[in-house]
């Protein structure tokens, strides 16, 4: 699945994100929960993790910060 958080309202999407790792049973103690800052990181290494299966997990999530790829930022 994928889910796009967007918005200003920074508390809402954090308390989404939470949410959404409490349903999964995602956390890095189990190691399938990875964030990535775009800015610093970029795009291949998050596709990198991304095509790679979950370790001792049914479930992976890999959240993306910073994607201003998909906005109309320059």
């Amino acid at each position: 699945m994928l889910y796009v958080l967007y918005g200003t309202e920074r508390l809402l999407m954090d308390q989404r994100l939470d949410k959404l790792k409490k349903d999964h049973h995602c956390n890095q103690e189990r190691m399938n929960y990875t964030v990535y800052d775009v800015s610093k990181e970029g795009m291949k290494v998050v596709l990198e993790d991304v095509m790679t299966p979950p370790f001792l997990s049914d479930e992976k999530m890999v959240v993306i910060k910073k994607a201003d790829f998909l906005t109309t930022k320059k």
